[in-house]
């Protein structure tokens, strides 16, 4: 499998732009990781002075301020708790269209449009988490099962 990097937290990107990159997603083969990571907004940075100038952040929202990135890992977290609900929503929906042989593009599709789970996002996020525990779980079982196993050794009379 390969990586998908991507920058979650935009305060310039739409839902629209949040739907084109799932449908560039949905046509990468699978499966691959997804890491989301989070704008920061860095001092004396280009993009961080456009978004000051044009009041879309605030000086609290400039990292040697906040701090966040340094402080709590923001800078790749998986299938993250702490995001706003609208980030929390997409993360999910990202890591869905990642996904090998679990949901076909269809059905990721309309889970992106469904208005309750965009309003409450927590329900996927649990979903998806209780999900990769299954999965280690499965996979664990799997390991002492082979570990267990014996070769049968067959005499030929």
């Amino acid at each position: 499998p390969y990586s998908c990097d991507l920058l979650l937290e935009n305060p310039l990107e739409k839902d629209a732009d949040k739907q084109k990159t799932l449908d560039l997603l949905l046509k990468l083969p699978k499966p691959f990781f997804v890491n989301t990571h989070t704008l920061t907004h860095f001092p004396k940075q280009e993009l961080t002075e456009y978004l000051l100038e044009n009041k879309v952040i605030s000086e609290d929202d400039v990292e040697d301020r906040k701090k966040e990135s340094f402080e709590h890992n923001r800078w790749n977290p998986h299938l993250d708790i702490t995001r706003d609900k609208i980030n929390m929503f997409w993360s999910c929906i990202y890591y869905l269209a990642s996904m090998k042989l679990v949901f076909s593009k269809d059905i990721v599709i309309r889970i992106s449009r469904n208005n309750i789970l965009k309003k409450y996002p927590f329900i996927l996020l649990m979903a998806l988490k209780c999900y990769e525990q299954l999965i280690a779980i499965l996979n664990k079982c799997y390991r002492i099962v082979l570990i267990n196993l014996k070769p049968h050794v067959y005499y030929k009379p």
